[in-house]
């Protein structure tokens, strides 16, 4: 019938439109959480950026391939020539790499000079 006819039209109508409807949603649902993780990388990228620029004006850029600025040698024979021989000669390493690593670009005196005053006992 006719009647008939036009309920099934409408019914697959209804359907295609809801069926378009869902898609549509799903398409800015997906494009919602794309943006939201080019947001997240965008947000960290820029964190990174920062974080660069810093090491770079602090000149911590490559010091981890820097080399010590006295060796034990020249520790033990010139400038700590008290030193036993032992854990406390770790420490002392220890020391100038961290003197080292916060005054990049600094000089062996300068180290000298630190190391002299944080172990008077062995100076």
């Amino acid at each position: 019938t006719i009647e008939g006819d036009v309920v099934s039209s409408m019914c697959r109508l209804i359907d295609s439109m809801m069926r378009a409807k869902i898609h549509s949603h799903m398409v800015c649902f997906h494009l919602q959480i794309e943006q939201t993780q080019e947001e997240i990388v965008s947000g960290i990228m820029n964190k990174y950026d920062v974080f660069a620029a810093a090491m770079m004006q602090l000149g911590l850029i490559g010091i981890w391939t820097q080399h010590p600025l006295v060796n034990g040698g020249e520790i033990k024979n010139s400038i700590l020539t008290r030193i036993p021989e032992g854990p406390v000669f770790r420490d002392v390493m220890d020391e100038q790499t961290e003197w080292m690593t916060t005054h990049p670009g600094g000089s062996k005196e300068g180290l000298i000079e630190h190391l002299r005053a944080t172990f008077p006992a062995f100076a």
